[in-house]
């Protein structure tokens, strides 16, 4: 008989072999890795496997109960077999659609921008191809297209791993509804992409930054593009801050933008002064997306907001600079250092430190009033580089 001290030693071979366990139960062991409970036996003069589940989701200890279970459908006649496709026919959650808006649903502790980055995800990358298949019909081969035009597209490597991984837990969650037995999203890990787990960091010089301010305003994109791009750099925002952008966060009246709790990391509002730089390019902005709920629409569907990648890519392909969006905020903080600011007020700004904001009530905030300045002088600051 098998324990788990003897499953957890089992080592995968150049092919698969099984390992017996009592009364028909064994344990298959694939070449990747993945072990699989199967339990062999007779039905109508025909000799059939009943997969149970997969170990360690499936325990020996329930492993063993489900054999019990089997044995007796069998003692009255019943093919398990059968009966197993007849409750996985009747089950609410077939496709892969269907299952990974439950496992999403399950997700209660996530943030708002949590959930909306999944499900961008989902729907950009993912339910355009097995998003109506039946998940256990999905083959290994649509999975690793995914992979392989997300790569085309040159998406950055720790983006992929992510919608990767809301593949696996759309697996998981399958397999705890019945829905399959095998996670086959863990098959193509391999496959993944190896990046630079601190690419996304990387700034532009102090000696970039004039020329990066130049090509800016002979950058041939959309005009959306470039008002995001210019509110990145004045206002030090998070990227994902700028592009998920709403216009009933601001007070152009009162020249502040508060970011609310459900958009940020500690889950706290976030105020942003804004300079009379910013306050110009948002004024023009408004003109032509005032009427949309984002600052920022996306080209193909304007209900949703800015694609996360458009601003990388117009930084690193289009203008040609080996940097991020992300950097832009390294680069205010080390100018802005340099310049003998409060180094608590800069963190404040970036919400790197505790901030116990309170909407309307922005102004006592700590280091409001210094932060106001900074605002400012940086905006006159790019404006003399550039």
């Amino acid at each position: 008989m098998l324990t788990d001290q003897k499953i957890k030693a089992l080592k995968p071979k150049g092919k698969q072999y099984k390992i017996s366990d009592e009364k028909g139960m064994f344990l298959l062991v694939m070449p990747n890795g993945g072990k699989y409970w199967r339990l062999k036996y007779r039905f109508a003069d025909k000799e059939k496997n009943l997969a149970i589940g997969v170990y360690p989701t499936v325990t020996l200890k329930q492993a063993r109960l489900d054999r019990d279970e089997a044995k007796k459908l069998i003692q009255s006649g019943i093919d398990p077999m059968q009966n197993k496709k007849e409750k996985a026919n009747k089950t609410p959650y077939s496709s892969f659609k269907q299952i990974a808006l439950s496992w999403m649903d399950n997700q209660k502790a996530w943030a708002d921008n949590t959930r909306s980055d999944a499900l961008s995800r989902f729907n950009n990358h993912i339910f355009p191809f097995i998003g109506d298949t039946t998940i256990s019909e999905i083959e290994r081969q649509s999975l690793i297209s995914i992979i392989d035009r997300l790569k085309t597209k040159q998406i950055h490597s720790s983006t992929i791993t992510k919608i990767h991984r809301l593949i696996v837990n759309t697996y998981k969650q399958a397999i705890a509804l019945n829905a399959c037995e095998r996670n086959l999203a863990i098959d193509i890990q391999p496959l993944l992409p190896k990046g630079d787990k601190t690419e996304h960091r990387k700034a532009l010089s102090t000696n970039e930054i004039p020329l990066f301010l130049n090509k800016l305003e002979n950058y041939e994109g959309s005009f959306e593009t470039i008002c995001a791009l210019k509110l990145l750099i004045l206002t030090a925002a998070r990227p994902n801050e700028i592009y998920k952008a709403t216009w009933c966060d601001f007070d152009l009246d009162k020249s502040v933008w508060i970011i609310p709790s459900t958009k940020m990391k500690k889950r706290k509002e976030h105020p942003i002064p804004l300079s009379k730089q910013a306050q110009q390019i948002l004024k023009k902005l408004q003109t032509i997306t005032g009427n949309r709920e984002y600052l920022f629409p996306n080209q193909r569907n304007p209900k949703l907001h800015m694609s996360e990648n458009t601003l990388n890519q117009a930084i690193k392909k289009r203008m040609g600079f080996d940097a991020t969006a992300h950097g832009m905020r390294s680069v205010f903080s080390t100018l802005m250092n340099e310049e003998d600011f409060n180094p608590d007020a800069i963190d404040v700004h970036l919400s790197h430190t505790k901030d116990s904001t309170v909407r309307r009530a922005y102004n006592r905030s700590p280091y409001w009033n210094e932060r106001l300045i900074i605002t400012q002088k940086w905006a006159d600051y790019l404006d003399n580089l550039k």
